[in-house]
């Protein structure tokens, strides 16, 4: 195991803890109050993003803590996958 395959362990398991922490500021930012006084669609736009940024970190973060040693293998597929997660 190198400290290559560690450290992108430890990135899947903080963007998993980030994806976990969108649920509690949800409740301390009181969505469901706010998003109440805006119209309709733009409550519907904000919770498609809201969903769909907690569901793009989990699935990096599977990514990250499955295949560690594959984005670690330095193939041109798994350079291009950890150069778009950096990116993020």
């Amino acid at each position: 195991m190198t400290p290559l395959i560690v450290a992108i362990w430890v990135a899947g398991a903080v963007q998993l803890a980030i994806a976990a922490a969108n649920l509690e500021v949800a409740r301390k930012l009181d969505y469901r109050a706010n998003l109440a006084r805006l119209t309709p669609i733009v409550a519907q736009v904000f919770l498609a993003h809201a969903v769909y940024i907690v569901l793009v970190m989990i699935w990096f973060s599977s990514i990250c803590l499955v295949f560690a040693r594959e984005l670690a293998s330095g193939d041109p597929l798994a350079r291009f996958l950890t150069g778009g997660l950096a990116a993020f």
